[in-house]
């Protein structure tokens, strides 16, 4: 099985994307890494994140757009990390 795990820390610097091959092992699995990738966020994706964090406050508009926004930024470090290879899941 071929996944993608991403995520993003606090510190707001980016993502990290590993392609990762999973191989049952008996009573556990082993895991392969293929590739790792770490995207910087854009600098607007960064200010927008910013300013959707205390003191300040985001308005549900803006919360739903910057979820939008960090989708197609997680959608982008996975095909970064996954190149030609078929994916059978990300998380």
């Amino acid at each position: 099985m071929i996944g993608v795990g991403i995520m993003s820390g606090t510190s707001l610097d980016g993502i990290d994307a590993a392609l990762l091959r999973i191989v049952p092992r008996g009573p556990s699995y082993a895991f392969d890494v293929l590739s790792f990738v770490s995207l910087p966020f854009d600098a607007e994706l960064d200010a927008r994140l910013r300013r959707a964090l205390p003191p300040h406050t985001a308005s549900t508009a803006m919360l739903a757009d910057l979820h939008r926004r960090l989708g197609t930024a997680f959608a982008r470090a996975a095909r970064a990390a996954a190149g030609a290879l078929a994916v059978d899941y990300i998380a």
